[in-house]
């Protein structure tokens, strides 16, 4: 286990230091970033419902900021997900922002409330 420990869901990067990954110095992170999420309905491309949290960083926030605060947040929906769900839970990225998705496997109605009832509850 790593040295460095982070306790708070809405600050990214924080301030501590780490073990190196692989032989060097330990990294150093420097400062957190403040972010917003909101969770929503979105659309596929094929017009089925998709739950999703969207994330929204200061600009000027590096793209591997941006990429670690979305995985870190699918593997929370992954974690969370019943093993009896069958969706897939993917990530896009852009500039400063991104979003967490989850790719429904029916699209029913019903898996998609309980897409959004998952995403309402981890976001609380």
């Amino acid at each position: 286990m790593h040295a460095w420990r982070k306790d708070t869901n809405d600050v990214v990067g924080g301030t501590g230091t780490r073990a190196p990954l692989r032989g060097g110095g330990t990294v150093k992170s420097s400062g957190s970033v403040a972010m917003t999420k909101s969770v929503s309905q979105g659309e596929s491309r094929y017009g089925t419902p998709e739950p999703q949290i969207k994330l929204g960083l200061p600009k000027g926030t590096s793209h591997r900021v941006v990429k670690a605060a979305l995985h870190k947040l699918a593997a929370e929906i992954e974690l969370a997900t019943p093993a009896s769900e069958r969706w897939c839970v993917n990530i896009e990225d852009f500039n400063e922002s991104g979003r967490v998705y989850v790719e429904l496997a029916d699209a029913t109605p019903a898996e998609a409330a309980r897409g959004m009832a998952l995403l309402t509850e981890l976001l609380g």
